[in-house]
Parts: structure tokens; C-alpha cells; sequence
């Protein structure tokens, strides 16, 4: 089976959950599994369908030429899509929408991703114990467990990596090299990902947000600590799609997605909404209040849609000027 289109009006490959919007489309990729590999790159022995898939391959992963970078957090990036996803980190801008659960992402391949949450497909198989998951970053992560050995070993205080690039970060701390400047405030720093997590307490962004609460965070190490709290709780688990909630409120609520009701009425206009978030959003017309805030010029809108489509505005500048 190739695709779901009748559940998600939109087409998934079922190895590798890619999200396409056209049944051609999908055919086509899915050569990419299935095709003999006879493209193999010199230098990481990867190999590919087509040649010109090995030339990209080669100019986006092997060039240290990095000639688009982001205006805000000075993060570069090898191509333009990249930079033109990255930048609706700093905007909340996620125009990919499931159709089933109502969630949103920056990039289609997020949206592919979780699809397979509302299927039962499990394609990826850990070759040594033999658990299966729905995304290949989760089986990625789950090797570790079975990653005993740390070859790479830090000469000045015998720390252990895995990899050798672990290794490379972590002697920068030694070196007292900070190459790495805030432009905001000046604050330097040892490696580039420690200043983009930085850069978020100046633009306040959250990009990583629990699947269970809802609750966003600035950093991943943070996400993971808050999602223990949900360990010894009682979840609450839609029947229909399994989308996993804290509060059984929170599950009577996305439960509204899958009906037509419209339980909530606005007492200014009788409109009626599914939820009550959507009534306190639609409520704002009613009155002068701007709650939402553009954080790069200040600019204030009624309604978060409003902000985000004013926010397209500044990807469009900084992209043209790249």
C-alpha cells in the first residue's frame, strides 16, 4: 500500500512517511526505496537512484558553503527551502495541517511523519531486539540503548563519545575558543547550537512542545525532563485518532474535532464554535484588545491568523535579500 488519501487528503509513503500531494508524486518517490542504488557518493559511501540525486547529495551535505543565512539567529543554510522553513521557528507560522487531529507543522515532512500516529504502521525494525517503530528518528534514538561501546575518548578529562564529531564539540570546551557572538547582546558562545538556544531569550520562542499537555518549551533537554511528570499519570486517549491527552477535559475537547457539534455560542453575535479557545479568539473581534504581537517589529493583531499571514511578510524580505 502506497498511500492514505482517504483519510488524510493527502499521500503518504508508508517507509519512510513523507507527506505528497499528488498519487504521481508518491509513485515516483517510492522508486527511491525500491530502485537499484547504483549512485555511490566518494566520500560517505551513500548511494542513490539517480545521479542527479548524488550531485545534490554532494553539494547540500559535503560543501561547507552555506550561503543562506537567517537574518535573526545567524544560522545558515545550504539551500533556500531550508532557510524559508527555519524562519517559521521565529514566526509560529505552521501551514501544514493534519486533517485528522487538527495539528499543525513548519514542514511537510513533519505533517508525514505524524500521519503514521493515526495509523498503525510500524516500518522501521531495530535489527538486534526487534521493536518496531513509526519513524526512523525514533528507531535512531532507540540504538543507544544497544550502543555500549564509546570509541572516541577526550585525552584531557577521559570523557566518552560515540561519534567523533561528539568528540571535536566537546574539546572546544577546553580550548576556551567562543567563535560563536549574540548580536543582540554580545554573549559568546562555544558551539553554534548553544547560541541559537540562546537567541530564545531574546525572541521568547518555544519550538518544542509536549505531545501529551501541550506545554512548549525553549529546549529539547527541557521537553524531556517535563514529560517524567506524565509517566505516573493517567492518560486519556481518543478512540478515534489516539492522540494521548493529560486531562480527560483536554480529550472531551479534541473530541469535538471528530463531530459537528458547536456547544460554545458568542453572546455578542450568536456564532457558534467547537471549542472554547476558538469563542475567546472569535470574541476579540468584538472589542479593541490586540493580543498578538509580531516579535521582530511589535506590530499588534487581533487575531493570531492575522499575525501569522503579517509575519509571511518578513520571510518574504529576508528570503528576497538572500
Amino acid at each position: 500500500m502506497l498511500s492514505f488519501k482517504e483519510k488524510f487528503d493527502h499521500y503518504v509513503c508508508d517507509l519512510c512517511g513523507k507527506s505528497l500531494k499528488a498519487l504521481k508524486s508518491l509513485k515516483r518517490h517510492y522508486q527511491l526505496h525500491t530502485s537499484p542504488k547504483n549512485y555511490e557518493c566518494d566520500l560517505c559511501k551513500k548511494k542513490f537512484v539517480q545521479r542527479h540525486y548524488l550531485l545534490n547529495h554532494c553539494k547540500t551535505v559535503h560543501s561547507t558553503d552555506k550561503l543562506f543565512p537567517c537574518h535573526l539567529c545567524n544560522q545558515s543554510f545550504k539551500r533556500k527551502p531550508e532557510l524559508v522553513i527555519h524562519l517559521r521557528l521565529h514566526t509560529n507560522i505552521k501551514p501544514y495541517v493534519c486533517t485528522i487531529c487538527g495539528k499543525a507543522f513548519c514542514d511537510s515532512s513533519a505533517l508525514g511523519k505524524h500521519s503514521k500516529v493515526h495509523s498503525n504502521i510500524r516500518s522501521y525494525s531495530c535489527e538486534i531486539c526487534k521493536r518496531t517503530y513509526r519513524q526512523k528518528s525514533t528507531l535512531v534514538f532507540h540504538r543507544r540503548i544497544h550502543m555500549a561501546e564509546k570509541s572516541f575518548v577526550c585525552d584531557i578529562c577521559k570523557a566518552t563519545f560515540t561519534c567523533k564529531s561528539g568528540l571535536t564539540r566537546h574539546l572546544l570546551v577546553h580550548s576556551g575558543i567562543k567563535p560563536h557572538k549574540c548580536r543582540l547582546c554580545g554573549k559568546a558562545f562555544t558551539g553554534n547550537s548553544d547560541l541559537v538556544r540562546h537567541y530564545r531569550t531574546h525572541t521568547k520562542e518555544k519550538p518544542y512542545e509536549c505531545d501529551i499537555c501541550c506545554k512548549t518549551f525553549s529546549r529539547k533537554s527541557h521537553l524531556e525532563m517535563h514529560t517524567n511528570v506524565h509517566k505516573e499519570k493517567k492518560l486519556y486517549i481518543c478512540e478515534i485518532c489516539d492522540e494521548v491527552y493529560m486531562k480527560k477535559s483536554m480529550l472531551i475537547n479534541h473530541s469535538l474535532a471528530h463531530s459537528n457539534d458547536r456547544p460554545h455560542a458568542c453572546d455578542q453575535c450568536g456564532k457558534f464554535f467547537k471549542n472554547r479557545r476558538i469563542l475567546l479568539d472569535h470574541m476579540l473581534i468584538h472589542t479593541e484588545e490586540k493580543r498578538y504581537i509580531c516579535v521582530l517589529c511589535n506590530k499588534a493583531f487581533r487575531r493570531n491568523y492575522h499575525l501569522k499571514m503579517h509575519s509571511l511578510t518578513h520571510i518574504k524580505n529576508i528570503v528576497t535579500e538572500n
